[in-house]
C-alpha cells in the first residue's frame, strides 16, 4: 500500500470510530429523494464488488444531470476540473465552525458539469452542478451517481479529516436525525454550521435534462 493510501485508511479508520462508526441507513423522506448506493465505509462498491479500501463517502445513484445541491450554506472554495481524477469534476464548499468548534467542508464528486464558481457564496439548496459520471467512477454505461463527502478540523489540528456524513445531518444534537430535504432546514444568518440535509432534490428531479436521461 502507498503512503497515500496508508494516510487515507488511517484517516477514514479514525472516522469509523470516532463517534460516528456503524452509521444506522437513515430514512428518506420520499420516494422522489435517491437511494443510497453505497454508504461510508463498505468495502464494496454499488455492484457488490469489492474495493480497494473503504469508502471515505456516500454515493447517491441518480439520473445523470439530476442538480447536486448545497448540503449546507456556505463558500465554494475549490472546483476540481479534471475528469481524470478520482473524483472527476468536484465542488468543495467550506461551511464554517460547527457548535463544537470543528471546520467543515462539503464534497460532491463525479459531476457532469459545475453550475456555481470559486468564491460564490450558496445557500441551501442552491445548484451547484449536475451529476455525472467522470473520475474513478463505474463504467460509463452502468451507474451515474453523487459522491457526497465530508471534512472536519478540529481547532487543534493542522489538517482536515474524513468525517462520516451520517453524524452530522440537520438538526445537530437532535436524536433521530435522517436526510431530510432541504426545505426542512431554516439557516439563521451567520450563526455556524447547523447540518447537512440530502445533496440531491427531494421533491422530484429540478432539470428537464434529469428528467429525460434516466439512469443506466
Amino acid at each position: 500500500m502507498s503512503a497515500a493510501a496508508s494516510r487515507f485508511a488511517a484517516a477514514l479508520s479514525l472516522a469509523l470510530t470516532a463517534g460516528c462508526a456503524a452509521p444506522v441507513p437513515p430514512a428518506l423522506p420520499d420516494a422522489a429523494c435517491v437511494a443510497i448506493a453505497s454508504d461510508f465505509g463498505r468495502d464494496d462498491d454499488m455492484n457488490g464488488d469489492r474495493r480497494s479500501g473503504l469508502h471515505g463517502g456516500i454515493d447517491f445513484k441518480a439520473p445523470r444531470a439530476t442538480p447536486a445541491i448545497a448540503a449546507a450554506p456556505g463558500t465554494v472554495v475549490e472546483l476540481q476540473s479534471n475528469p481524470n481524477t478520482r473524483g472527476g469534476l468536484a465542488v468543495v464548499i467550506h461551511h464554517g465552525n460547527a457548535p463544537d468548534g470543528r471546520e467543515i467542508w462539503s464534497y460532491y464528486g463525479h459531476l457532469e458539469d459545475f453550475r456555481t464558481a470559486v468564491g460564490e457564496k450558496v445557500s441551501r439548496g442552491q445548484i451547484v452542478g449536475l451529476v455525472g459520471n467522470t473520475g474513478w467512477s463505474m463504467p460509463k454505461w452502468r451507474h451515474f451517481h453523487l459522491h457526497f463527502e465530508v471534512y472536519a478540523r478540529a481547532p487543534d489540528a493542522g489538517r482536515r479529516s474524513i468525517v462520516n456524513p451520517h453524524a452530522l445531518w440537520f438538526p445537530l444534537g437532535q436524536a433521530g436525525r435522517r436526510i431530510g430535504p432541504a426545505a426542512e432546514a431554516k439557516d439563521s444568518g451567520d450563526a455556524g454550521f447547523s447540518g447537512f440535509t440530502h445533496p440531491l432534490p427531494c421533491d422530484g428531479w429540478k432539470s428537464s435534462a434529469a428528467g429525460a436521461i434516466s439512469a443506466r
